[in-house]
């Protein structure tokens, strides 16, 4: 018997992903003066679908778009945060590193153009069921500190931005 096997990729244009992003007022503001702003995001399932809370099982990953877009030239070069934390505030996966991998840094952004920042957070084995939060952000990688954000979507004292959807962790059937 001879068994034909077909593997189909969907890619997504830069506009097509665009129009699937929750949109947010955040704002993050540079030493140097340099304003970049978190225009919204996006949660994926595993079927590479944009879904709007998302649901997945200890052990799992969470698979976040990020839309950024510095309104001048920023002079250094900063590290993103991608946080999940769960009920109590507990860290229960991440993923730090400059955006798109370190492949385009802050420092080479072109003022207004949208930068498209795709991350998987990893979430701990004994991660607990129930709701959890991402947070995001950026800090220096020189000395760890936060960069201040502001607007609606922002808490100033921590220095993050809270994304509106929850991620549901529960035990999911095969």
């Amino acid at each position: 018997v001879y068994k034909r096997q077909v593997l189909l990729l969907r890619y997504h244009t830069p506009r097509y992903l665009e129009q699937e992003r929750m949109s947010l007022d955040a704002r993050l503001e540079t030493q140097s003066g340099a304003v970049i702003r978190l225009l919204g995001y996006s949660l994926r399932d595993d079927m590479g679908r944009a879904v709007e809370g998302l649901e997945t099982a200890p052990g799992g990953e969470v698979r976040l778009t990020l839309y950024w877009q510095a309104e001048s030239r920023v002079a250094g070069e900063y590290v993103v945060f991608c946080h999940l934390l769960d009920g109590t505030g507990w860290l229960r996966g991440q993923q730090d590193n400059p955006p798109r991998r370190g492949t385009f840094p802050t420092s080479a952004w072109t003022p207004g153009e949208t930068v498209i920042d795709v991350y998987q957070i990893p979430l701990a084995a004994d991660t607990p069921l129930g709701e959890a939060l991402i947070e995001v952000g950026m800090y220096d990688p020189v000395d760890g500190q936060r960069i201040p954000v502001q607007g609606l979507d922002s808490d100033p004292e921590q220095r993050r931005i809270l994304l509106r959807d929850v991620v549901t962790v529960q035990r999911i059937e095969p």
